[in-house]
């Protein structure tokens, strides 16, 4: 499922909405091929019991759909602070003595930019090989703990340094963790059954008009989507 996550919001769409069309137009066809429909006294306890599927099924997107915000909304907040320490590792750079000075805010660039251009295509595609950006982070780490501080003003600045340096190592442990999650086995099971069952329950009613029947498939995928939005 994770080329799911590569493609745009706009093909994700048309990816989805097809194949319930396709799936659609195939349950009517085989029903019709087969003359297998409900008869009219059975109608109002199918249509009680479609009703019924369309509004949990209607339930599981939205709960769905809440907790993929919440957790987009949590590595946001999560890639926002590891931003900011980064800049501030870079700034309180300036109250060391050279050369860890230019050291640490070097690898503090290079961090930042490796993250962007090489780290994020990387959780994309689901690959978890070690990244550049752990490597950088590790020697920005190791230039902190080595440095001596001789002044009193030195042992505070690296102090504070040597805790964002933490934070920062912590918020990337974070990131990965949630960045690598998506949805779970079982979601994906709900919401595909969620999906054949309320089209084809859709695909057994009586219909006299063959071409009425067709329209009623290819419309009904649209119904999710818009009780989601």
């Amino acid at each position: 499922m994770l080329f799911l996550y590569q493609i745009s919001l706009v093909e994700l769409f048309g990816l989805i909405v097809g194949s319930c069309v396709l799936l659609g137009i195939a349950i009517v066809l085989i029903a019709r091929n087969i003359r297998w429909k409900l008869d009219p006294e059975d109608a109002p306890i199918s249509s009680l019991a479609n009703d019924f599927v369309n509004v949990v099924y209607a339930i599981a997107l939205g709960l769905m759909v809440v907790g993929v915000q919440g957790g987009y909304s949590e590595v946001q907040e999560l890639v926002m602070h590891e931003a900011y320490t980064v800049g501030e590792v870079f700034i309180d750079a300036y109250g060391l003595p050279e050369p860890t000075r230019s050291n640490v805010q070097n690898y503090a660039e290079k961090y930042a930019n490796s993250v962007v251009d090489d780290e994020w295509d990387k959780i994309c595609e689901g690959r978890r090989e070690v990244s550049a950006s752990n490597i950088i982070l590790d020697k920005l780490i190791f230039e902190i703990v080595k440095f001596n501080p001789g002044t009193n003003g030195q042992v505070a600045v690296h102090a504070e340094i040597l805790a964002q340096v933490n934070q920062l190592h912590d918020f990337r442990r974070e990131r990965l963790h949630m960045g690598s999650e998506g949805l779970g086995v079982v979601t994906w099971l709900v919401v595909i059954c969620g999906a054949i069952i309320t089209i084809g329950l859709s695909g057994f009613h009586r219909t006299e008009s063959a071409s009425t029947h067709y329209l009623i498939m290819r419309l009904l995928p649209f119904v999710p989507v818009a009780q989601m939005w």
